[in-house]
């Protein structure tokens, strides 16, 4: 009797480990970059701390920016690229116009009018109409 009593602790033991153990656990994706720059000069336009050298991102936006150690968001996709001392700064958007392609662009209706106040009231309308700051 001892011995069924022994057999029958032992298997629900093992029914219940087997339930219970935790499945192999996989960190979600999302957690980690898809990028880490590292080994890099990274200028953060940011006075109280203007360079760093790494940063992590992930869809196209910086997740963390700080010193390698810092920067801990490297997963089995990760991929990282050591920069070798390279320079890294921010987005630059080019904001230059030319006049003319610029004036075309914003297609004022320049053709009806007889005066200059006429011309200078109606480009106003059309620039508040398309939300263009005026100046």
């Amino acid at each position: 009797m001892a011995a069924h009593s022994a057999l029958l602790a032992a298997a629900v033991a093992i029914a219940t480990a087997t339930v219970l153990l935790p499945f192999p656990w996989t960190p979600p994706r999302d957690r980690f970059a898809d990028m880490i720059l590292a080994n890099a000069t990274i200028y953060t336009a940011d006075p109280a701390r203007p360079f760093t050298d790494a940063m992590a991102v992930r869809g196209g936006r910086v997740l963390r920016i700080g010193t390698y150690e810092s920067v801990k968001l490297k997963g089995r996709h990760t991929h990282e690229l050591s920069l070798s001392g390279n320079v890294v700064l921010p987005g630059f958007t080019d904001s230059h116009v030319h006049f003319i392609d610029g004036g075309l662009q914003v297609n004022p209706p320049t053709r009806k009018h007889t005066c200059r106040e006429s011309f200078l009231d109606s480009n106003k309308k059309n620039a508040q109409a398309r939300c263009i700051p005026i100046g």
